[in-house]
């Protein structure tokens, strides 16, 4: 049985969420015991049972006029800081920066590339060890109900209403307001 095999009926059984160590140990297992040929066909393998589609990075979210077309309106640092963001492997942050500095602008990309990273997956209850009717839910806080609605969520609105890509797949609901 060659490695591929071998990996393809223990890969789905593993828990990727695991520790970082965990994680670590898996994949050096992997490296050590696979080809360069069988390790590409195992990463192929696992983002086809991942993602229906494969997500685009930050960068390319934000400037492409496919998604939110907003490379002109985003900030140098607003955007270096949400690049880093989601190259970190965190599983939860907080983003803090001084008035007028685009936190509710930053917010709204935030939100907006994380439903989008959501769509792309296959089976997101799946993916995130939940039911299968599980209800997934991103959370808009503020300061107070108002700003949080008028501010943070209309931003979003905006952005999702605007963007081909959410047109094409994943139309808002009208009545959401």
């Amino acid at each position: 049985m060659d490695n591929l095999h071998h990996w393809k009926n223990i890969l789905p059984r593993l828990n990727l969420r695991r520790s970082q160590q965990k994680r670590e140990q898996v994949f050096s297992t992997l490296l050590k015991n696979s080809t360069e040929p069988e390790l590409l066909r195992m990463i192929a393998h696992l983002e086809n049972d991942i993602f229906e589609e494969k997500p685009v990075s930050i960068q390319r979210f934000i400037d492409s006029p496919q998604y939110l077309n907003a490379k002109d309106e985003c900030w140098p640092q607003v955007k270096q800081d949400l690049i880093d963001l989601f190259s970190g492997d965190y599983q939860e942050a907080v983003y803090c920066s001084a008035i007028g500095a685009g936190k509710s602008f930053a917010s709204s990309i935030i939100i907006a590339y994380m439903l989008y990273r959501l769509l792309c997956l296959r089976n997101p209850q799946a993916y995130f060890g939940l039911a299968r009717r599980s209800i997934i839910a991103i959370v808009n806080m503020s300061k107070n109900s108002l700003l949080a609605k008028k501010v943070v969520f209309s931003e979003v609105r905006s952005r999702i209403e605007n963007s081909p890509w959410f047109q094409k797949y994943a139309r808002p609901d009208p009545n959401v307001r």
